[in-house]
């Protein structure tokens, strides 16, 4: 193996002790500040919850999610809201 493959190895282990140093990985992530189908700033925890749960605010999972919740855990779905081709 080369030794750039047990670097990389090395960066995401830990050490067999539980007393010895451990590394850590943190990868970059862009904190979501708004809802990604109506773009609206979330409100409030209930917002948070909808988001992690369904992926949308609670106004557009109530608006859209529950009339076309197979299409929308199936296929992925989401409603288009821009643009001359509407969804809604």
């Amino acid at each position: 193996m080369s030794s750039k493959f047990q670097q990389t190895i090395g960066t995401t282990q830990k050490s067999p002790s539980y007393k010895g140093s451990y590394r850590v990985v943190v990868e970059a992530h862009e904190p979501a500040h708004s809802c990604p189908v109506c773009e609206s700033v979330f409100r409030d925890d209930v917002d948070l919850k909808n988001f992690f749960d369904r992926g949308a605010c609670a106004e557009c999972v109530d608006t859209y999610y529950y009339p076309n919740a197979e299409l929308w855990d199936d296929e992925g779905w989401r409603p288009d809201l821009k643009g001359d081709k509407n969804d809604v």
